[in-house]
């Protein structure tokens, strides 16, 4: 019987180049990973994108109209100035419908105030104008007045009031602001602007002199932060 491996086969068999023994199989699994990986990255750095465009079209979305406010004051600010550059507290800016408003001329600003209200009731009265907090000054009394205002609402929320404050951080320092309060109106000139944690309650403080402390939430749409203007009293119409 013939035999089926001949020497000459044996010597090719046994004398291999060795490199036909690498470890093949561990070099793809290191491929595979690598792969997975760089796959992986790819699908992440997709979905974060997708994310970002989502959210900043919803953002938009939300809060178009106190975007656009803040839009239209960008386009009207040389107009705006011209005609508010020296409001008088004298200027017959009130609605005869209300004996108590708060007036920000350079920010257009005219807006019933609800007095003394509590702070469990103070998001229930944000929609009817702005809010000024129990246990807070008063005009013409000595102390801190303190009042709030809605910068951006849900849109699907129905309120002349839901911006009100919408503008409130392109106030300026010696900006003036005017409240009626009992047939008198009061006149405010703006002296420190500064945004700070929702937590600190210090701004509401009594501080000695007339003064006026007006907040609203920041950056508009969110409630991240708090923009404070304070203001002290430079004259009355009495």
């Amino acid at each position: 019987m013939k035999n089926i491996f001949t020497e000459e086969d044996l010597k090719v068999l046994f004398t291999q180049d060795s490199s036909l023994f690498k470890p093949v199989k561990f070099v793809r699994i290191r491929d595979y990973f690598a792969s997975l990986k760089k796959y992986n990255l790819r699908f992440y750095s997709i979905f974060c994108i997708i994310f970002v465009i989502i959210f900043l079209i919803s953002y938009t979305l939300i809060n178009f109209p106190a975007l656009s406010k803040q839009f239209q004051y960008f386009w009207q600010t040389g107009v705006a100035k011209k005609n508010y550059s020296e409001p008088s507290p004298t200027i017959n800016l009130f609605s005869p419908s209300s004996s108590a408003r708060l007036i920000i001329p350079t920010i257009s600003v005219n807006a019933p105030i609800v007095w003394n209200v509590s702070e469990d009731q103070i998001d229930d009265n944000l929609l009817k104008g702005v809010v000024h907090s129990l246990g807070t000054a008063l005009p013409g009394q000595d102390g801190n007045i303190f009042i709030t205002g809605h910068s951006s609402y849900y849109p699907w929320v129905q309120s002349d009031y839901k911006f009100v404050f919408t503008l409130l951080d392109r106030i300026k320092i010696n900006d003036d602001i005017l409240i009626e309060y009992k047939d008198i109106v009061f006149q405010y000139r703006v002296e420190n602007i500064k945004v700070i944690n929702p937590k600190d309650l210090s701004v509401m403080d009594y501080k000695a002199g007339k003064n006026l402390t007006l907040m609203t939430c920041v950056p508009v749409g969110t409630n991240l932060n708090r923009l404070i203007i304070q203001a002290s009293q430079i004259s009355t119409s009495e």
